[in-house]
């Protein structure tokens, strides 16, 4: 997930043609670790598996490393950039924890969960690169910024169809609101929806263009074939690894022409 996130952040680079700061970059990378590694083998524990000591031994060594690390790295930070990070911050305290005691946390309402997980997403790698380097936020910003919201929630809908299964009863997830048949037309549509937002920018590149095209076909097409049994791998290795592929073909584009 970290290199799904670190790509994200390259690409707003390349869309907006800003330089990414290399402390930006092991920032979201190590930060990006702690959050995964205490979501998913802290609030959600349940839905996956740890054996034995030493391996939960070294998830927490893994993570306390990486909280010191990314900590290091947002010293480095200005102030807008770190008004930001504690924004971002308070949003996954909000996903994982409930504000008040015996209230649910924003995670078990549902829908509600991959709208908040695709704000923090869109913010850590298109807001936090932009106010890192004192760039303005104009109007490609805001559209690049909708754009990576939208993908986010799309890439999110494979996640959601495999948790079914995990998830319990009483939340009501997209898939469970609208049916799986239903959430993958609309996650097409959401694909589909980003490729064409490209032509809403001032600036734009035919690079950009045919990227954001081929990468809205290839997310269509992992949309569609998302089976209702998990399969190992599919969502939390092939879906996560689409940001990379997309980067890697950025360059090739990017060479070719």
């Amino acid at each position: 997930m970290a290199l799904a996130i670190v790509s994200f952040l390259e690409l707003t680079g390349i869309f907006l043609n800003i330089t990414t700061d290399s402390e930006l970059r092991f920032f979201i990378f190590f930060g990006s670790i702690s959050c995964y590694n205490f979501l998913k083998y802290g609030i959600e524990v349940h839905k996956y598996s740890v054996k034995g000591s030493s391996q939960r031994t070294a998830i927490g060594i893994i993570s306390i490393l990486s909280i010191l690390i990314a900590f290091y790295y947002a010293l480095k930070l200005n102030i807008q950039a770190l008004s930001v990070i504690a924004v971002l911050i308070t949003l996954v305290l909000l996903y994982a924890f409930p504000i008040y005691p015996r209230q649910k946390n924003l995670r078990s309402l549902g829908t509600l969960k991959i709208l908040l997980v695709a704000l923090v997403w869109s913010g850590a790698t298109v807001l936090l690169p932009v106010v890192s380097i004192h760039n303005e936020m104009n109007w490609d910003v805001y559209v690049i910024l909708s754009q990576r919201f939208i993908i986010v929630i799309a890439m999110m809908i494979p996640f959601e169809i495999r948790d079914m299964q995990f998830d319990p009863p009483n939340i009501r997830t997209l898939p469970r609101r609208i049916g799986v048949r239903s959430t993958k037309k609309l996650g097409v549509l959401m694909a589909f929806m980003t490729f064409m937002m490209v032509f809403l920018r001032d600036d734009v590149s035919y690079d950009e263009i045919i990227g954001r095209a081929l990468f809205a076909i290839v997310l269509s097409l992992f949309i569609l074939m998302t089976p209702v049994k998990p399969r190992k791998f599919y969502a939390s290795f092939w879906v996560e690894a689409l940001p990379v592929f997309w980067l890697i073909w950025m360059y090739f584009i990017k060479l070719g022409s």
